[in-house]
């Protein structure tokens, strides 16, 4: 039977098919910062070791970390910072060991605000291989960002709660054994049936999603927009299954009526208000986006844990001649961004008489906290300007309906429909929560180590900022004529 890790017993526990790939299939070509993304849990690691007694850490080869833990563990005098440990089952890391007269005990370090259920079957791997090595366990508990009185903390020490989770992570521990057993005889056998469930879109989607369930055909009745599910279940009673089936009388909401039109018309419909809400939009017009991180330990004072900061903007200006130009910003790492952030906007904007954003409630929930590291004057700006937004997002939505939209009106899934020249399939970098872990990791870490690596991730989330500006000017010009039809008319 094959020694499995941690991870893998986790992605077992949730699906043996997925985990059974994963180990049997050639792993896929990796995505070029991946390795980067890791850094940030082991920076939460270090920190809550940093605060524990003095220990010792393994080092070296990983059958090196082993002998050296249970060497430590043998004397059983000293605190072990991430001991090694492999079984028949398992191999595994786990953050902390101290010993006591009552035996070990284990701790678990997230970086998270709270305990999530998950957490416990993480507590509980280090139980089960414990046991498997017939040591004793006195305690066993989970470490997480505290996130209460966080300015009680002394002046640079991450805020930390640790909660103790032993009888949870015994019983948890209890139930391992046959579903470790379950996932070995799983993976030497033929690939497993599948096995639906929230874990194939939680928390992100299973790559293999559509090897297990093949994608149901375009525009079905369950892609109507906000359509009650009353009404979806007496259109099935009637055995209609696609948009295109839905009768005219169907009570549908507006925008699912304007869905159903284009999908029966194969075309782009759009509604007579567009030309009037386009209005709003004066020159000149600048388009704003903010890129941001929300790290777990506070980087720099007045920010609590999972504070959203933002350290990047695109802005993208179209002036009353239409002259576009492009302007952006990065904070540099290791420094507080707000300040240098707020000043760039307030110099930028003050004189736009309209601010375009998608889902501008972000943007504009930025401007007032940068507002608060202004002068009065300048601060003055920042919060003037949250009046001027349209925002592209309800403007698309209540008044322009492509069939590739599929029930959605997230940006990338709009462009990929109304600007697909402008898709963002070819960007290294090509979504927000990636793009934030990465900037977390440039600002707060000044990884990557080698300055080309580095000036190459900067550039890839230049890139993907400016994408977001760029395709917003795009989509105005785009909605301009779309809406002159029914001007003249």
């Amino acid at each position: 039977m094959p020694t499995l890790s941690k991870s893998n017993i986790l992605s077992g526990l949730k699906c043996h098919r997925r985990l059974w790939w994963r180990l049997n299939e050639a792993p896929p070509k990796p995505w070029k910062w991946a390795a980067i993304l890791g850094g940030q849990h082991k920076a939460v690691v270090d920190a809550f070791l940093a605060q524990q007694a003095p220990g010792v850490e393994p080092k070296g080869s990983w059958a090196e970390r082993v002998n050296q833990t249970l060497a430590t563990i043998k004397m059983g005098d000293k605190p072990i910072h991430r001991a090694c440990l492999e079984t028949a089952n398992i191999r595994l890391e786990i953050h902390h060991m101290a010993p006591s007269e009552q035996g070990w005990s284990l701790t678990e370090v997230r970086g998270s605000g709270s305990i999530k259920g998950k957490h416990t079957t993480h507590a509980a791997l280090m139980v089960f291989t414990l046991q498997e090595i017939e040591l004793l366990i006195a305690d066993v508990f989970i470490a997480h960002i505290d996130l209460r009185g966080h300015n009680d903390h002394p002046k640079g020490a991450p805020p930390f709660r640790t909660v103790r989770v032993t009888d949870k992570a015994l019983k948890r521990a209890a139930d391992l054994n046959p579903a470790v057993s379950a996932i070995q005889t799983a993976l030497e056998g033929p690939l497993p049936d599948a096995n639906p469930g929230s874990h194939c879109k939680r928390p992100y989607p299973c790559r293999h999603l559509e090897r297990c369930f093949p994608a149901a055909p375009p525009h079905g009745i369950h892609e109507l927009y906000r359509v009650k599910a009353k009404v979806l279940k007496k259109l099935s009673a009637r055995g209609i299954s696609q948009i295109v089936d839905v009768p005219e009388d169907a009570p549908l909401p507006e925008i699912a009526r304007r869905q159903r039109e284009a999908v029966c018309t194969q075309g782009i419909v759009v509604n007579d208000g567009l030309m009037g809400a386009l209005e709003a939009i004066q020159r000149p017009t600048v388009y704003l986006d903010f890129e941001a991180i929300s790290p777990a330990m506070p980087p720099w004072p007045d920010c609590p844990p999972f504070t959203v900061i933002p350290v990047q903007v695109s802005l993208h200006r179209l002036d009353n001649e239409g002259k576009l130009s492009h302007t952006q910003w990065m904070a540099k790492a290791g420094s507080d961004p707000r300040e240098g952030l707020a000043q760039f906007l307030s110099e930028h904007i003050k004189d736009a008489a309209t601010l375009v954003a998608y889902h501008a409630s972000f943007e504009t929930k930025i401007l007032q906290q940068l507002s608060a590291f202004l002068p009065s004057d300048a601060a003055q700006i920042l919060i003037d300007a949250k009046s001027r937004f349209v925002d592209l997002l309800p403007l698309i939505r209540n008044h322009v309906y492509h069939p590739g939209f599929r029930g959605r009106f997230g940006l990338k899934v709009v462009v990929e429909a109304l600007l697909p020249a402008l898709s963002y399939k070819d960007l290294s970098v090509n979504r927000g929560d990636e793009a934030s872990m990465l900037l977390e990791a440039v600002i707060l870490r000044s990884e990557p180590n080698t300055p080309s690596e580095k000036a190459e991730l900067i550039a890839a989330l230049y890139q993907y900022c400016g994408r977001d500006t760029l395709v917003m000017v795009r989509l105005e010009a785009l909605l301009r004529t779309l809406a002159e039809p029914q001007a003249t008319a």
